[in-house]
């Protein structure tokens, strides 16, 4: 879900200069959820800017705040798996791009009541194949499928490291 960074932590960043940061075209997302475990915390902010903003595009391994479909008044956070034009295959084990494997990606994992996933995917011009992290809590393209490029909200341009204390 969306957030504003106001109160003490929104004063702490001002103070040190950085509150062009809670200004357009960033914004502050909070995590809800254990989806994106052990990247993402419940709770934990993430900075976020437009898609096409920066020298590059958005690329696989991106973190990316989009709305589900379906749910215009949601906000998920997930990880880019498959670009436009590209095909999926992901199975408990492992996960091709184009008959390519990305053992970096990890596999599919399991989902509600522990079955094994093994699919196939296209995904066509403007479309997006997302996953959390934690690939066996939250809903991601396995439930619903590539994402357009037009729900897209923001890109995840900075947030905290888990385990650093937060000041």
């Amino acid at each position: 879900m969306a957030g504003d960074f106001a109160g003490r932590a929104g004063q702490r960043w001002a103070r040190r200069g950085w509150a062009w940061l809670r200004r357009p075209p960033f914004r502050w997302v909070r995590v809800r959820g254990a989806s994106m475990l052990p990247t993402l915390a419940d709770g934990q902010y993430v900075l976020t800017r437009p898609p096409a903003s920066g020298r590059r595009g958005l690329q696989r391994g991106d973190i990316i705040v989009f709305h589900p479909p379906g749910q215009p008044e949601r906000l998920y956070i997930k990880r880019i798996v498959a670009l436009p034009n590209e095909y999926l295959e992901l199975t408990a084990e492992r996960t091709r791009i184009d008959g390519v494997p990305y053992p970096e990606l990890g596999g599919g994992g399991r989902v509600a009541g522990g079955r094994e996933y093994a699919r196939q995917w296209h995904t066509g011009d403007g479309e997006y194949f997302v996953l959390g992290d934690n690939r066996a809590a939250g809903g991601d393209s396995r439930r619903f499928g590539p994402i357009d490029r037009d729900a897209i909200v923001g890109r995840v341009c900075w947030f905290r490291r888990r385990g650093r204390r937060q000041q």
